[in-house]
């Protein structure tokens, strides 16, 4: 499967203490690069994201070589794409305060992280995500949907 150590730890972290510890270890150690992505693209941070670990993303972020852009290659979804779609509003805000971040990066099907919080991520998600300029209201996804339809 292509999966790195630090996937495997993000992955299977069930107690958060024991995963933060695991995480801290991991992350210190020179040889593990942190944007090693897995057989379908998804990097740590995606990983992190996705299941709403924001202690790891916060560790994550902390490195500055982490892209919070990165597309995978199964969905061609950001790290805040998916987070937007699970409607993890602390790991957003997480996100959103990263220097680098793009909200309004849409994938090859035309879903911006935007779409997927209006879909699934609820109201709050919703409103972090249009406080940001790059987050268009208006792009239009391959069957002509925007945001706000």
């Amino acid at each position: 499967m292509g999966r790195t150590l630090l996937i495997w730890a993000i992955i299977s972290g069930n107690l958060v203490v024991v995963h933060q510890e695991v995480m801290r270890i991991l992350l210190q150690q020179k040889k593990v690069n942190p944007n090693t992505a897995d057989q379908d693209g998804r990097t740590p941070l995606s990983r992190a994201a996705r299941g709403g670990f924001e202690d790891v993303v916060t560790l994550l972020l902390d490195r500055k070589e982490v892209s919070p852009n990165t597309t995978d290659i199964l969905y061609d979804k950001t790290p805040l794409s998916w987070v937007a779609g699970n409607g993890y509003g602390i790991v957003i805000k997480l996100l959103l305060a990263h220097s680098d971040i793009n909200p309004g990066l849409a994938e090859k099907k035309g879903r911006t992280p935007l779409s997927w919080a209006v879909q699934y991520g609820g109201e709050e998600v919703a409103k972090m995500l249009v406080g940001h300029t790059e987050a268009n209201l208006s792009t239009r996804d391959i069957n002509g949907r925007t945001p706000i339809s």
